[in-house]
């Protein structure tokens, strides 16, 4: 899709709809830029998402995340989402934290010519 054309909102629109088919879902949004990392919270939030923000230093996410993704595994919460900048994919520590999480998740990737990068492989 052309640049304005709706892609967030057709990816949270179809987030949506594949949330109503499955028992447990995660949705995890990965953007390259914290400014982007904003965007898309307050987008999701519009379709009744509450992501966690992973963005900046670790000690500002780790803590909820963790909690949440622990939630997740134990199935004493039945959804998980968040927004993280490439970084934080690459750095290991957020694919550590959902291990366990994955099988779950929805995987949507905002300016996807930057997942083909080795580090983000």
């Amino acid at each position: 899709m052309a640049t304005g054309t709706g892609k967030t909102i057709t990816s949270l629109a179809a987030a949506v709809g594949l949330n109503e088919k499955k028992e447990r879902f995660a949705l995890v949004i990965i953007v390259p830029y914290k400014h982007l990392v904003e965007q898309w919270s307050e987008e999701a939030e519009k379709f009744g998402y509450r992501p966690v923000k992973v963005a900046e230093a670790a000690k500002e996410w780790e803590p909820e995340l963790t909690r949440q993704a622990q939630s997740f595994r134990l199935g004493l919460s039945d959804n998980l989402s968040l927004v993280a900048t490439n970084s934080a994919l690459v750095s290991g520590k957020l694919s550590s934290i959902l291990s366990g999480v994955w099988k779950y998740s929805l995987l949507i990737i905002d300016e996807a010519h930057h997942a083909g990068a080795p580090g983000m492989l």
